[in-house]
């Protein structure tokens, strides 16, 4: 009975022991692997980033490419070139009424201006 029980000792040892290498190398295929995996398919989100960084007042006719994205930033980038789109039109907007503004008040002022200039003769 003894015997039995040594043989069956002996067999949970050597499975702990496959269960725990196992896992130790599952654990070291995981840190070398997941790290690089992440770093590869972040590259096109990254890119993403890096064209968006670039985007100020004076280049808001830029829009971010759609065919080189996966399938999951697709919908971001759509949305971007629509509210880059928005914002290019509310800056032109604000371009045109100020360039309005302008024009509209040099008259009044030339006119107070030549009253002023008579009135001091």
């Amino acid at each position: 009975m003894g015997s039995a029980r040594d043989e069956l000792t002996e067999a949970l040892t050597a499975l702990a022991f496959a269960l725990l290498g196992c896992g130790a190398g599952l654990l070291a295929l995981t840190v070398l692997v997941v790290p690089r995996l992440l770093r590869r398919e972040l590259v096109p989100l990254d890119a993403l980033a890096e064209q968006a960084s670039h985007i100020n007042a004076d280049s808001l006719a830029m829009r971010f490419p759609i065919s080189p994205l996966p399938g999951e930033l697709i919908p971001i980038s759509t949305r971007l070139n629509d509210l880059l789109a928005r914002l290019e039109l509310s800056f032109e907007r604000e371009r045109r009424f100020s360039a309005d503004l302008a024009h509209e008040l040099r008259t009044p002022i030339a006119e107070l201006r030549t009253l002023a200039e008579v009135a001091l003769k």
